[in-house]
């Protein structure tokens, strides 16, 4: 079985994509049926509103400029030359790609619940690969009928690192909130989280954190936020290296524009940020992308504060976010038996998400 890492969390949505669709040529048409519809919101859909811009849809850096959807690729043709444009969409588009991961997870444990493959009654089901037996996964799932109440899901190693992966969800009333840390050793942990509001069709409010430690003790943090309303978002964020020479704050806000993913499009803003020597260093654009002497949100970022220098990663897992590995008396399922159904519907989640 042909597994990924890397230093961001969609790494773990591929490895766990990967093991529950490797068994492909040779799964059996038979299986579970008759499970429970599951609707769980994607942490990327629409925020409702007039532009009903959605943070999985940013994909210009400004009205005039079409951008490719991938991040890292992000143009399509020449760069523009306002650099700071180029740079917050960079930095948010990179965000967004990894808060994708999350709606991976959700649309694969839609899948499974729906094709009966775990109860929602709160019974832990395993999934385990053919090949090693190493790698499982362990979904737990409550729901009243068809509405969600919380979700919990473990992965882990038998033969190495015990606990990769946690990634917990859930409704009260109309707050839905979402929780995913992985732990590959003590050089790299990862922490996010997504928490709004959700009206049965789309979010009122949504906000995304994501904090990462990478090195022994971590040496090297980052945290930062983003908060998504229905025709802007800011997100600000720092990077500490343990040296203030290096250290990098960040803040920056900026209008939604589109109605639709063809049209969709970062527009005017502002940002300042701190760092190597620079302090408050403050820029603006308009809707083209070009230079400007002031925008809409000049005032709420000359005046917002950024995350302090000094951060510390807080996304360790507690106690009962970790799993031995053990099946004790829940049902294991080899990837193997999947029916072919099930699995190409696992895979569109990969497709779509990427």
């Amino acid at each position: 079985m042909k597994r990924f890492f890397a230093v961001v969390p969609l790494a773990a949505a591929f490895s766990l994509g990967i093991m529950l669709t490797t068994s492909c040529s040779k799964s059996s048409d038979g299986g579970a049926g008759g499970g429970v519809t599951l609707n769980i919101p994607n942490m990327t859909a629409t925020v409702s509103g007039t532009t009903a811009a959605a943070m999985s849809e940013v994909k210009r850096s400004y009205a005039s400029e079409s951008m490719q959807q991938q991040s890292g690729m992000l143009f399509t043709g020449t760069a523009p030359s306002n650099a700071l444009v180029s740079s917050v969409f960079g930095m948010v588009k990179s965000f967004v790609t990894n808060a994708k991961t999350a709606d991976s997870f959700s649309c694969m444990i839609e899948v499974l619940a729906n094709n009966g493959l775990i109860k929602t009654d709160g019974t832990a089901a395993i999934f385990s690969d053919d090949q090693s037996s190493e790698f499982k996964a362990k979904f737990i799932i409550k729901s009243s009928g068809s509405t969600l109440q919380n979700f919990k899901m473990y992965t882990c190693n038998a033969s190495g690192i015990s606990n990769e992966l946690y990634v917990e969800g859930g409704m009260s009333g109309n707050n839905m909130s979402y929780t995913m840390k992985f732990d590959f050793g003590t050089t790299l942990k990862g922490f996010m989280a997504v928490d709004g509001n959700w009206n049965g069709m789309n979010w009122s409010t949504k906000s995304l954190t994501m904090e990462t430690s990478i090195g022994s003790g971590g040496s090297i943090v980052s945290k930062f936020l983003i908060n998504q309303s229905t025709d802007n978002m800011f997100f600000k964020g720092t990077l500490n290296t343990g040296s203030s020479a290096t250290t990098f704050q960040i803040y920056s806000k900026f209008a939604l524009l589109g109605n639709s993913p063809a049209t969709y499009a970062m527009g005017a803003g502002s940002m300042k940020h701190s760092g190597n020597s620079v302090t408050d260093a403050i820029g603006h654009w308009d809707a083209t992308g070009t230079s400007a002497g002031t925008s809409t949100y000049a005032t709420d970022v000359s005046a917002a504060t950024y995350f302090p220098t000094n951060i510390a990663f807080t996304g360790d897992m507690t106690s009962g976010q970790t799993w031995d590995c053990q099946v004790g008396s829940a049902s294991e399922v080899k990837v193997s038996t999947l029916n072919s159904a099930t699995i190409k519907a696992i895979q569109s989640c990969m497709e779509n998400q990427q």
